[in-house]
């Protein structure tokens, strides 16, 4: 996996995947994350990319992660990421921010939004 990424990662093989960021930039959701117990949750993730805090949510032990992104352009690397570290998510393709509302179902007792609200011109709306 020595093509672009969005952030840095860990592989199966411990090949670490520089992103786009230097390694010593903190990362705002992650810190964020991490004083939240996701124990037994059903987490959602907007705008997942390589699916870093879906994977960090599966192995803090959230009950059902579902990634999103409006393509697959990272789907590859997201496969790859979640057998490194066997977590338990899935993928689902969702529209633009605006759509989302209509692509998913059920609730979630956490919706990460750090990977999508960038992209939103209203947030609020």
């Amino acid at each position: 996996m020595d093509e672009w990424h969005y952030y840095s990662l860990q592989y199966a093989d411990g090949h670490i995947a520089h992103g786009i960021y230097p390694d010593t930039l903190p990362m705002l959701p992650r810190m964020i994350l991490r004083d939240v117990s996701v124990k037994d949750m059903s987490c959602l993730d907007c705008g997942a990319m390589e699916g870093l805090m879906s994977v960090l949510m599966a192995k803090r032990g959230a009950a059902n992660v579902i990634a999103t992104d409006s393509d697959f352009h990272c789907s590859a690397k997201m496969a790859a990421l979640r057998v490194a570290h066997k977590a338990r998510l899935y993928f689902q393709r969702t529209p633009l921010a605006y759509g989302m509302d209509k692509a998913l179902t059920g609730g979630f007792d956490l919706i990460n939004l750090s990977g999508l609200l960038y992209h939103v011109v209203s947030p609020l709306m």
